[in-house]
Protein backbone atom coordinates (compact mmCIF):
# COMPACT_ATOMS: atom_id res chain seq x y z
CA UNK A 1 0.00 0.00 0.00
CA UNK A 2 1.46 3.38 -1.04
CA UNK A 3 1.99 6.11 1.52
CA UNK A 4 -0.28 9.14 1.39
CA UNK A 5 2.05 11.94 0.23
CA UNK A 6 1.69 15.69 -0.25
CA UNK A 7 4.27 17.96 -1.92
CA UNK A 8 3.91 21.73 -1.55
CA UNK A 9 7.41 22.68 -2.63
CA UNK A 10 8.13 26.33 -3.50
CA UNK A 11 4.50 27.43 -3.28
CA UNK A 12 5.13 30.73 -1.50
CA UNK A 13 3.59 29.45 1.75
CA UNK A 14 4.07 31.42 4.96
CA UNK A 15 2.45 28.79 7.18
CA UNK A 16 1.55 25.09 7.11
CA UNK A 17 -2.06 24.56 5.91
CA UNK A 18 -4.41 23.50 8.71
CA UNK A 19 -6.56 21.26 6.49
CA UNK A 20 -4.10 18.41 5.90
CA UNK A 21 -5.63 14.96 5.48
CA UNK A 22 -5.68 12.74 8.56
CA UNK A 23 -4.27 9.88 6.47
CA UNK A 24 -1.22 11.90 5.38
CA UNK A 25 2.08 10.09 6.05
CA UNK A 26 4.67 12.07 4.04
CA UNK A 27 4.54 15.86 3.84
CA UNK A 28 7.06 18.10 2.02
CA UNK A 29 6.74 21.87 2.32
CA UNK A 30 10.35 22.76 1.52
CA UNK A 31 11.35 25.95 -0.27
CA UNK A 32 8.74 28.26 1.20
CA UNK A 33 8.70 31.06 3.79
CA UNK A 34 7.20 29.14 6.70
CA UNK A 35 8.28 30.42 10.13
CA UNK A 36 6.63 27.92 12.47
CA UNK A 37 5.94 24.18 12.64
CA UNK A 38 2.27 23.57 13.41
CA UNK A 39 -0.91 21.78 12.28
CA UNK A 40 0.80 18.44 11.51
CA UNK A 41 -1.29 15.28 11.44
CA UNK A 42 -0.84 12.73 14.24
CA UNK A 43 -0.05 9.83 11.85
CA UNK A 44 2.67 11.64 9.89
CA UNK A 45 5.83 9.56 9.33
CA UNK A 46 8.07 11.88 7.29
CA UNK A 47 8.21 15.69 7.39
CA UNK A 48 10.42 17.76 5.05
CA UNK A 49 10.50 21.48 5.78
CA UNK A 50 13.92 22.50 4.50
CA UNK A 51 14.76 25.92 3.09
CA UNK A 52 12.23 27.89 5.11
CA UNK A 53 12.45 30.47 7.92
CA UNK A 54 11.78 28.14 10.85
CA UNK A 55 13.51 29.07 14.14
CA UNK A 56 12.36 26.29 16.45
CA UNK A 57 11.73 22.54 16.37
CA UNK A 58 8.30 22.02 17.93
CA UNK A 59 4.83 20.51 17.60
CA UNK A 60 6.00 17.28 15.95
CA UNK A 61 3.76 14.18 16.18
CA UNK A 62 5.05 11.14 18.10
CA UNK A 63 4.59 9.01 14.96
CA UNK A 64 7.34 10.88 13.05
CA UNK A 65 10.28 8.77 11.82
CA UNK A 66 11.97 11.19 9.39
CA UNK A 67 12.61 14.91 9.94
CA UNK A 68 14.41 17.10 7.40
CA UNK A 69 14.68 20.72 8.55
CA UNK A 70 17.87 21.75 6.75
CA UNK A 71 18.47 25.35 5.63
CA UNK A 72 16.48 27.11 8.32
CA UNK A 73 17.25 29.41 11.27
CA UNK A 74 17.22 26.77 14.04
CA UNK A 75 19.59 27.32 16.97
CA UNK A 76 18.83 24.34 19.18
CA UNK A 77 18.02 20.64 18.90
CA UNK A 78 14.90 20.03 20.98
CA UNK A 79 11.44 18.43 21.12
CA UNK A 80 12.26 15.48 18.86
CA UNK A 81 9.81 12.54 18.75
CA UNK A 82 10.98 9.47 20.67
CA UNK A 83 10.69 7.15 17.64
CA UNK A 84 12.59 9.36 15.18
CA UNK A 85 14.99 7.35 12.98
CA UNK A 86 16.40 9.92 10.53
CA UNK A 87 17.20 13.54 11.41
CA UNK A 88 18.68 16.08 8.99
CA UNK A 89 19.35 19.53 10.45
CA UNK A 90 22.27 20.77 8.36
CA UNK A 91 22.78 24.42 7.41
CA UNK A 92 21.26 25.95 10.53
CA UNK A 93 22.71 27.81 13.52
CA UNK A 94 23.04 24.91 15.94
CA UNK A 95 25.93 25.07 18.44
CA UNK A 96 25.47 21.88 20.44
CA UNK A 97 24.45 18.24 19.94
CA UNK A 98 21.81 17.37 22.50
CA UNK A 99 18.44 15.75 23.14
CA UNK A 100 18.68 13.10 20.42
CA UNK A 101 16.25 10.18 20.77
CA UNK A 102 17.59 6.67 21.43
CA UNK A 103 15.90 5.37 18.29
CA UNK A 104 17.97 7.51 15.87
CA UNK A 105 19.85 5.69 13.06
CA UNK A 106 20.93 8.58 10.79
CA UNK A 107 21.98 12.05 11.97
CA UNK A 108 23.22 14.88 9.74
CA UNK A 109 24.18 18.15 11.44
CA UNK A 110 26.61 19.43 8.81
CA UNK A 111 27.20 23.15 8.23
CA UNK A 112 26.41 24.39 11.71
CA UNK A 113 28.50 25.86 14.55
CA UNK A 114 29.08 22.70 16.59
CA UNK A 115 32.38 22.45 18.50
CA UNK A 116 32.14 19.03 20.14
CA UNK A 117 30.86 15.54 19.32
CA UNK A 118 28.76 14.41 22.26
CA UNK A 119 25.56 12.71 23.42
CA UNK A 120 25.10 10.50 20.37
CA UNK A 121 22.60 7.65 20.80
CA UNK A 122 23.89 4.07 20.85
CA UNK A 123 21.58 3.17 17.95
CA UNK A 124 23.29 5.58 15.52
CA UNK A 125 24.67 4.00 12.32
CA UNK A 126 25.40 7.06 10.14
CA UNK A 127 26.74 10.39 11.39
CA UNK A 128 27.53 13.44 9.25
CA UNK A 129 29.05 16.55 10.86
CA UNK A 130 30.84 18.23 7.97
CA UNK A 131 31.78 21.91 8.09
CA UNK A 132 31.49 22.65 11.78
CA UNK A 133 34.11 23.74 14.35
CA UNK A 134 35.00 20.30 15.71
CA UNK A 135 38.61 19.78 16.87
CA UNK A 136 38.54 16.19 18.14
CA UNK A 137 37.03 12.83 17.17
CA UNK A 138 35.40 11.52 20.34
CA UNK A 139 32.26 10.03 21.89
CA UNK A 140 31.17 8.17 18.75
CA UNK A 141 28.50 5.48 18.92
CA UNK A 142 30.02 1.98 18.96
CA UNK A 143 27.68 0.73 16.23
CA UNK A 144 28.55 3.50 13.77
CA UNK A 145 29.07 2.34 10.17
CA UNK A 146 29.43 5.65 8.29
CA UNK A 147 31.16 8.78 9.65
CA UNK A 148 31.90 12.00 7.78
CA UNK A 149 33.67 14.86 9.57
CA UNK A 150 35.21 16.74 6.63
CA UNK A 151 36.05 20.45 6.78
CA UNK A 152 36.53 20.83 10.53
CA UNK A 153 39.62 21.52 12.67
CA UNK A 154 40.58 17.93 13.44
CA UNK A 155 44.29 17.11 13.81
CA UNK A 156 44.31 13.41 14.72
CA UNK A 157 42.51 10.22 13.70
CA UNK A 158 41.41 8.49 16.88
CA UNK A 159 38.56 6.80 18.77
CA UNK A 160 36.90 5.27 15.70
CA UNK A 161 34.37 2.46 16.28
CA UNK A 162 35.64 -1.04 15.47
CA UNK A 163 32.84 -1.75 12.96
CA UNK A 164 33.19 1.46 10.94
CA UNK A 165 33.10 0.88 7.16
CA UNK A 166 33.09 4.43 5.69
CA UNK A 167 35.19 7.32 7.01
CA UNK A 168 35.53 10.76 5.46
CA UNK A 169 37.89 13.28 7.08
CA UNK A 170 38.94 15.50 4.18
CA UNK A 171 39.83 19.19 4.53
CA UNK A 172 41.11 18.99 8.10
CA UNK A 173 44.57 19.33 9.68
CA UNK A 174 45.42 15.64 10.00
CA UNK A 175 49.13 14.76 9.68
CA UNK A 176 49.18 10.97 10.06
CA UNK A 177 47.14 7.97 8.95
CA UNK A 178 46.63 5.94 12.11
CA UNK A 179 44.12 4.12 14.30
CA UNK A 180 41.91 2.94 11.42
CA UNK A 181 39.69 -0.07 12.23
CA UNK A 182 40.21 -3.31 10.29
CA UNK A 183 36.56 -3.15 9.16
CA UNK A 184 37.11 0.04 7.10
CA UNK A 185 36.26 -0.23 3.39
CA UNK A 186 36.13 3.39 2.16
CA UNK A 187 38.56 6.06 3.38
CA UNK A 188 38.54 9.72 2.26
CA UNK A 189 41.33 11.91 3.64
CA UNK A 190 41.81 14.46 0.84
CA UNK A 191 43.42 17.86 1.46
CA UNK A 192 45.01 17.31 4.84
CA UNK A 193 48.68 17.53 5.91
CA UNK A 194 49.53 13.83 5.48
CA UNK A 195 53.08 13.07 4.25
CA UNK A 196 53.13 9.29 4.50
CA UNK A 197 50.73 6.57 3.32
CA UNK A 198 50.76 3.94 6.05
CA UNK A 199 48.63 1.77 8.32
CA UNK A 200 45.89 1.13 5.75
CA UNK A 201 43.51 -1.76 6.59
CA UNK A 202 43.84 -4.82 4.36
CA UNK A 203 40.11 -4.83 3.57
CA UNK A 204 40.08 -1.28 2.20
CA UNK A 205 38.28 -1.03 -1.17
CA UNK A 206 38.71 2.67 -2.04
CA UNK A 207 41.22 5.25 -0.81
CA UNK A 208 41.15 8.96 -1.72
CA UNK A 209 44.21 10.95 -0.63
CA UNK A 210 44.78 13.67 -3.26
CA UNK A 211 45.61 17.16 -2.04
CA UNK A 212 48.10 15.85 0.56
CA UNK A 213 51.90 16.46 0.46
CA UNK A 214 52.66 12.72 0.22
CA UNK A 215 56.39 11.89 0.32
CA UNK A 216 56.51 8.26 1.45
CA UNK A 217 54.59 5.01 1.23
CA UNK A 218 55.65 3.35 4.47
CA UNK A 219 59.42 3.94 4.23
CA UNK A 220 59.68 4.07 0.43
CA UNK A 221 59.77 7.37 -1.45
CA UNK A 222 56.43 8.04 -3.12
CA UNK A 223 58.13 9.52 -6.19
CA UNK A 224 60.07 6.32 -6.84
CA UNK A 225 57.06 4.00 -7.14
CA UNK A 226 53.73 3.79 -8.91
CA UNK A 227 51.45 3.54 -5.90
CA UNK A 228 48.23 1.56 -6.07
CA UNK A 229 46.00 0.35 -3.27
CA UNK A 230 45.99 -3.24 -4.56
CA UNK A 231 49.76 -3.33 -4.79
CA UNK A 232 50.14 -1.89 -1.31
CA UNK A 233 47.70 -4.42 0.14
CA UNK A 234 49.46 -7.33 -1.61
CA UNK A 235 52.76 -6.35 0.01
CA UNK A 236 51.08 -5.89 3.39
CA UNK A 237 49.45 -9.33 3.14
CA UNK A 238 52.81 -10.91 2.28
CA UNK A 239 54.46 -9.14 5.21
CA UNK A 240 51.67 -10.31 7.48
CA UNK A 241 52.08 -13.94 6.36
CA UNK A 242 55.82 -13.74 6.95
CA UNK A 243 55.30 -12.34 10.43
CA UNK A 244 52.78 -15.10 11.25
CA UNK A 245 55.15 -17.80 9.99
CA UNK A 246 58.06 -16.32 11.92
CA UNK A 247 55.93 -16.18 15.08
CA UNK A 248 54.88 -19.83 14.64
CA UNK A 249 58.50 -20.89 14.20
CA UNK A 250 59.49 -18.95 17.29
CA UNK A 251 56.75 -20.66 19.31
CA UNK A 252 57.79 -24.08 17.99
CA UNK A 253 61.46 -23.38 18.73
CA UNK A 254 60.59 -22.32 22.27
CA UNK A 255 58.59 -25.52 22.85
CA UNK A 256 61.48 -27.66 21.55
CA UNK A 257 63.99 -25.75 23.64
CA UNK A 258 61.95 -26.22 26.80
CA UNK A 259 61.41 -29.88 26.01
CA UNK A 260 65.13 -30.46 25.52
CA UNK A 261 65.88 -28.60 28.74
CA UNK A 262 63.41 -30.75 30.68
CA UNK A 263 64.72 -33.90 29.04
CA UNK A 264 68.33 -33.11 29.89
CA UNK A 265 68.05 -31.59 33.33
CA UNK A 266 64.84 -32.76 35.04
CA UNK A 267 64.54 -36.09 36.90
CA UNK A 268 61.04 -36.39 35.44
CA UNK A 269 59.84 -34.73 32.23
CA UNK A 270 56.99 -32.23 32.77
CA UNK A 271 55.27 -32.99 29.45
CA UNK A 272 55.11 -36.80 29.64
CA UNK A 273 56.01 -37.66 33.22
CA UNK A 274 58.69 -40.08 31.99
CA UNK A 275 62.22 -40.06 33.47
CA UNK A 276 64.62 -37.56 31.91
CA UNK A 277 68.36 -37.86 31.37
CA UNK A 278 68.92 -35.55 34.34
CA UNK A 279 72.48 -34.60 33.48
CA UNK A 280 73.04 -32.67 36.71
CA UNK A 281 71.73 -35.47 38.94
CA UNK A 282 73.71 -38.16 37.11
CA UNK A 283 76.83 -35.97 37.14
CA UNK A 284 76.53 -35.64 40.89
CA UNK A 285 76.21 -39.42 41.21
CA UNK A 286 79.30 -39.92 39.03
CA UNK A 287 81.25 -37.45 41.14
CA UNK A 288 80.28 -39.26 44.35
CA UNK A 289 81.19 -42.59 42.78
CA UNK A 290 84.63 -41.27 41.72
CA UNK A 291 85.32 -40.02 45.22
CA UNK A 292 84.34 -43.41 46.65
CA UNK A 293 86.64 -45.24 44.24
CA UNK A 294 89.54 -42.92 45.06
CA UNK A 295 89.17 -43.61 48.80
CA UNK A 296 89.25 -47.36 48.16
Amino acid sequence: MEEETLYLYDEGLTEIPDDLLDSLEVFDCSGNEITEIQSLQIHLKAFHCGDNLIKKIENLPDSLEVLNCQYNLIKQIENLPIYLKKFYCGNNRIREIQFLPDSLNIFNCSYNQIKKIQLLPVSLEEFYCRSNKIRKIENLSLGLIKFYCSNNKITKIQSLPIHLEVFGCGYNRIKQIENLPDSLKYFYCVFNEIRKIENLPLGLIQFWYHGNPIQYVDNVKYSSINFSLKGYQSIRRLQRRLRIRYKRKQIAATIIQRGCHNWLWAPKRKDTGLPGISVLLNWNKISILNLSLQKN
